[in-house]
């Protein structure tokens, strides 16, 4: 299950190393009169799933009953969908958050890491679909064990959508697999609805209250390197939406801009607020990382804010959850830079302030 946070770790500091592409790109779903086709654009060659309500030879039956997972994000958009009961198989429980979930844990096999899954314990455990996160040409290929076997695997791209919308529609892809596209569908429109509520609303205030928007840096050095969202990113999208100013709002790329200490600080020094210092609950573990951070300006005036507020031993529901919560994140995001604004809600999901 190391491979869940390892992922994750890299989606914090490399953020991306694909092209920002959007959900059109990666996934089309289309309605039948007893299921769906569902296309996935990797990076490979497109992968197809033909999904049927009546069991016929060569479609996936659904609804799925016996699903194997091997990300936190996974996890998120299926109990978001409340059918966590079909989860058979997962890497570790550590970094379970879904309360669901984890009441049913001592009947959920584990089956190692998606580098190096127990393939004879998968098969052995019959399950209608794999879904895995299709990182690479080399693990699609290592998977097709399975596929040899009658089991569907199936790549989450997710991680590969920049815009945080983009990301939380692929619960749409969920939503088919468990027959539950419609209601997949409306969860999503929710999201839409509320995240734009959100910005108009912070337009709004800003274009009446004429305050300044603050500067903005994320993250912390990782081993030696700081790993900056680019200008394109995830984060850095979270930063524009929510009203924030990013020192690298100019560069026209999705991945990370992997940069030394001093490079940060020459353009950073003086930003109003730092976010994601890695896992850090507190200032002094902040600082702990490298004694350095004290010259920044958030550090010094106790402006630093991380996606710990829920955490669960190993597991943070900004992990797991946060993909299909980006209304959330934002709904955050908005309180720490505007505090005063009242658009957002006065509960934070995500995020607290170190202290």
């Amino acid at each position: 299950m190391r491979r869940i946070f390892q992922l994750l770790v890299i989606s914090l500091f490399f953020v991306s190393c694909q092209k920002a592409t959007n959900q059109e790109d990666l996934f089309r779903i289309k309605i039948l009169h007893d299921g769906y086709v569902v296309q996935i654009f990797t990076s490979a060659q497109p992968k197809t799933f033909y999904l049927s309500r009546s069991a016929r030879d060569g479609k996936i039956h659904i609804p799925v009953r016996r699903a194997v997972v091997f990300s936190s994000t996974h996890i998120g958009f299926i109990c978001r969908l409340d059918q966590q009961d079909k989860i058979i198989a997962l890497p570790d429980s550590a970094f379970v958050c879904c309360d669901k979930l984890r009441h049913r844990m001592p009947g959920i096999t584990m089956i190692g890491d998606e580098l190096s899954p127990d393939f004879e314990q998968i098969i052995g455990l019959r399950p209608d679909v794999v879904f895995i996160s299709g990182i690479s040409p080399a693990q699609l290929e290592r998977f097709k064990r399975l596929e040899q076997a009658g089991i569907a695997v199936v790549p989450i791209l997710e991680y590969r959508e920049q815009n945080p919308l983009a990301r939380a529609k692929w619960i749409e892809v969920f939503g088919a697999f468990f027959d539950q596209y419609h209601q997949a569908k409306s969860i999503y429109k929710q999201i839409e609805k509320n995240y734009n509520s959100l910005k108009h609303g912070l337009a709004s205030y800003l274009r009446k209250s004429g305050v300044d928007s603050p500067l903005v840096l994320v993250n912390i050095p990782y081993r030696g390197t700081w790993y900056v969202p680019g200008g394109q990113s995830y984060m850095a999208n979270f930063v524009r939406d929510a009203g924030g100013r990013y020192p690298w709002a100019d560069n026209q790329v999705s991945s990370s801009i992997p940069l030394s200490f001093e490079q940060v600080y020459d353009k950073a020094k003086d930003a109003d607020i730092l976010l994601n210092p890695n896992t850090a609950t507190s200032i002094k573990q902040v600082v702990a990382t490298d004694a350095r951070l004290r010259l920044f300006r958030p550090v010094q005036i106790g402006q630093v804010y991380n996606f710990t507020l829920n955490k669960r031993q190993s597991c943070f529901a900004f992990w797991e959850r946060g993909v299909v919560e980006p209304d959330r994140i934002l709904s955050d995001l908005i309180n720490i830079f505007y505090p005063q604004s009242n658009i957002a809600s006065d509960t934070m999901f995500y995020y607290q302030k170190l202290k």
